[in-house]
């Protein structure tokens, strides 16, 4: 890449901690391949980003969520899904072995009543990439047009180099599911989009012929977007 260009540029994020409510209660499981794990005695104010952030190395996650708070339960509790058993397992007898603390407090982690098997497909990510033009490539316009029809939290972004027009950033979602990948399903399709403006149509353009992968905007959906193969 051009020595000149930019690199490298973490973005400050603000996290709600998450949609409230009820999610599954847990109780030990006998399923030998369940990936899926219920976690209580949590700081009252954690967040997805705050779990993830305090288990990385673990595993790959495939879907996390938080349970706020109630009148009965002065601590939080999280429902959280790794994507292959590997990954559940060693995040289980790390916490079983009373080494992993959030903030000040010492979470109890059980198999979730509910079994989740593993993933088919482990290639995936919650984290995305995607680059191209600027004026396409930013958090304002993705946000406010591209990921504007599903649920989703982010827990970090990341620009990792951007010179005169061209940017590269990567996006890290709380959960793959539904989250990740409804935002490359998403933007993969946006280019149909019928509401789409001339000039946004030709930066979409634009953001094709960027891959050099890709001779016609017809033949966008084989690679708009990449995954990164590492664990989050």
């Amino acid at each position: 890449m051009h020595p000149r260009g930019k690199k490298f540029r973490q973005i400050q994020l603000k996290d709600n901690g998450g949609p409230s409510g009820a999610t599954s209660q847990a109780t030990a499981t006998r399923d030998e391949n369940n990936t899926s794990l219920f976690i209580t005695n949590l700081p009252p104010n954690c967040t997805v980003t705050h779990l993830l952030a305090s288990i990385q190395g673990c595993g790959k996650i495939y879907s996390a969520g938080i349970v706020r708070p109630t009148l009965s339960h002065a601590t939080a509790a999280a429902k959280l899904i790794f994507f292959d058993k590997e990954g559940a397992n060693k995040f289980y007898k790390l916490s079983g072995a009373k080494q992993w603390k959030v903030n000040d407090h010492l979470p109890i982690v059980v198999p979730n009543r509910v079994p989740t098997q593993s993933q088919p497909d482990t290639s995936n990510s919650r984290v995305i990439g995607v680059w191209g033009p600027k004026d396409v490539i930013n958090r304002d316009y993705l946000e406010g047009k591209v990921f504007s029809t599903f649920y989703y939290q982010l827990t970090k972004i990341i620009i990792h180099y951007e010179e005169d027009d061209f940017r590269i950033m990567e996006f890290h979602f709380g959960s793959f599911h539904k989250q990740a990948e409804s935002a490359m399903e998403r933007i993969r399709s946006f280019i149909e989009t019928p509401n789409l403006t001339e000039g946004e149509r030709a930066l979409w353009v634009k953001f094709y012929r960027k891959r050099l992968v890709v001779s016609t905007v017809k033949s966008f959906g084989s690679l708009s977007v990449w995954i990164l193969f590492r664990i989050k």
